[in-house]
């Protein structure tokens, strides 16, 4: 067990969409707990099923069929809205064990016909959203049909629709271990630092809480268990698993807190972060700054000096040891704060550290270090992905209907006499999107500083060829167009998730740092969202239908791969959120 869980990090789950392709998706950890995947009595899907990207019912798992579960779990709500009856009087039928039908005391056929018009028009919505084809949502529409017809007159109930994404147990023991000094701080009254600096300088757990082996153990276990109820309670974790997963997890939560010096293991997600955080740190522009501040100069003046070709320890009147000794000081106290958070391993903290160092005694050592433009490579498919949305975006900035703009390339016009904007405005404004797309790709590390420019001057030559050319048609690389969804998980979520805060009823955007620093914490993707798996999948899902659809609309991709890709994205998403 112990080998089985010392690293549950760090795995690359090989994904497999429905159409066999295979893609790999970095998880949080490797399900590498002995659990059964027998199938629960009734309706609710195995881990397994979950995993083959398939519901307990052998329906593939994709936005259609959520977004018709979803409706249907809600039929309660629908039907009451239908019936047009006093609330309480509709739940109190309800909680005496009345059907829906019942419940609403409206003719069956006229319920039944009000709910299919209610279901119509909510798909005509999905359709005018571009979440889904018309094609879809007829399909819809005759599946819901006589489901509706079943349930509103016998088996219809809150549970009716159970979690789509289930866990084998290893997502919640993950968090444990992760946060093992947290959980120990509770009942041992020492603070979670301290436990943590105790275990970095080569103490267990037992040792540093100060507590009985076994009373520690059983505190330990008791919250695990705790998390690992409620996920059956919620219906994200089969009961027929929990037995093991309680036996498992107590065992490796036991190895973790009597192994001297344990340090949690590093995550993908904690790796991303780090790297990321360090980046942000060795920013010339950040790097200078300090330099500037501790050798006292003006910044302006220290910018100057670089353009003349000097080094920061010259300008700085520093040795290179000095200068670099403060400089690497600065980013490790940071790095270490981090650390003290639990958003870093020892292992992490330490590579990051030593790169950091290395870094900074070539930057103290570089003539004009920061004026320099590195030389770099351009990235092909960042660059097509950065014009992907040329007709949307000229038809947003002339104030017309995409359909408007399509019409005319299929006249073939050239996208540049598609509206009455001026040609150079229009070249303009859309230079000026490439170059946002390119910024937002360097900050969240799709893409180095390095490469940015030559990648920007690709973009350009794609977008004049593609607005001064006749029938332009986006081209889409479905395989290229997955790994960049599955890579950009976080920032995706970010895009899909609003949250509000304690003070204001305005929703802000979440931002994809600040998510990676939580899951770098120890906390799975929904749950750093702050929302359940089921309802994070279909945002995410809406956001990529939305895209395909798109594409299809614009030409430049089939029905019938945009069916696969959709379906290939769904069995992936979902397998990495039952995973992660």
């Amino acid at each position: 067990m112990r080998k089985q869980l010392a690293v549950l990090m760090g795995a690359a789950l090989l994904v497999t969409g429905a159409s066999g392709t295979a893609f790999p998706v970095k998880s949080a950890y490797a399900a590498e707990i002995g659990t059964t995947t027998t199938s629960v009595e009734g309706s609710v899907a195995t881990t397994a099923d979950t995993q083959s990207g398939t519901s307990a019912a052998g329906a593939a798992i994709n936005y259609n069929t959520l977004l018709l579960n979803n409706w249907l779990g809600k039929l309660d709500i629908h039907t009451e809205a239908a019936a047009g009856a006093n609330s309480d009087d509709f739940q109190n039928a309800l909680a005496s064990g009345a059907t829906l039908m019942a419940a609403s005391k409206l003719n069956p056929s006229d319920l039944i016909d009000k709910l299919k018009t209610m279901f119509a028009e909510d798909m005509a919505s999905e359709v005018q959203s571009g979440n889904l084809s018309a094609q879809e949502a007829a399909a819809l529409e005759e599946t819901a049909y006589p489901r509706i017809a079943d349930l509103v007159s016998s088996g219809w109930s809150t549970d009716s629709q159970p979690a789509v994404i289930q866990t084998d147990g290893a997502a919640i023991l993950h968090s444990h271990l992760s946060t093992i000094a947290d959980d120990a701080s509770l009942p041992s009254g020492v603070s979670t630092i301290d436990l943590r600096k105790a275990l970095r300088s080569g103490k267990s757990l037992v040792e540093a809480s100060g507590m009985d082996a076994s009373a520690l153990n059983d505190a330990l276990t008791a919250l695990f268990n705790q998390d690992l109820e409620a996920a059956v309670k919620n219906g994200t974790l089969p009961s027929d698993q929990l037995e093991n997963a309680e036996k498992d997890g107590a065992s490796a939560l036991w190895d973790a807190a009597s192994t001297p010096g344990y340090d949690p293991a590093t995550t993908p997600w904690m790796e991303q972060y780090g790297q990321r955080l360090l980046a942000d740190k060795l920013d010339p522009s950040s790097v200078i700054q300090k330099a500037a501040i501790f050798a006292g100069k003006d910044i302006d003046d220290v910018h100057s000096a670089l353009l003349a070709g000097q080094s920061l320890s010259t300008i700085a009147g520093m040795s290179e040891a000095d200068l670099t000794s403060q400089l690497t000081a600065d980013v490790n106290d940071a790095l270490e704060q981090e650390w003290e958070a639990g958003n870093l391993s020892v292992k992490l903290l330490t590579k990051l550290e030593q790169n950091s160092a290395d870094a900074l005694q070539k930057a103290v050592d570089q003539n004009g270090f920061g004026t320099q433009t590195a030389t770099g490579t351009s990235s092909p498919a960042l660059a097509a992905e950065s014009i992907r949305s040329v007709v949307g975006n000229i038809a947003d900035y002339a104030g017309v209907a995409v359909s408007d703009v399509r019409d005319k390339l299929a006249d073939g016009q050239p996208l540049v006499n598609a509206t009455s904007v001026d040609p150079a405005e229009l070249t303009s404004m859309l230079q000026s999107r490439i170059d946002t797309f390119l910024d937002t790709a360097v900050q969240n590390g799709w893409l180095t500083l390095a490469d940015e420019q030559p990648t920007k001057t690709e973009a350009y030559g794609l977008l004049n060829a593609a607005i001064t050319n006749g029938n332009y048609k986006a081209s889409v690389d479905t395989k290229q167009y997955l790994t960049d969804r599955l890579n950009r998980i976080v920032d995706d979520a970010a895009d899909v998730t609003e949250t509000k805060s304690a003070d204001s009823a305005d929703a802000t955007q979440i931002k994809s740092f600040d998510l990676l620093k939580s899951m770098a914490g120890g906390k799975s993707l929904q749950q750093a969202v702050g929302i359940d798996a089921d309802s994070l999948l279909i945002k995410l899902l809406r956001h990529a239908n939305e895209e395909i659809n798109g594409f299809v609309a614009g030409g430049g991709l089939s029905e019938q791969d945009a069916a696969k890709l959709k379906q290939d994205y769904a069995s992936a998403v979902t397998k990495l959120l039952a995973n992660n």
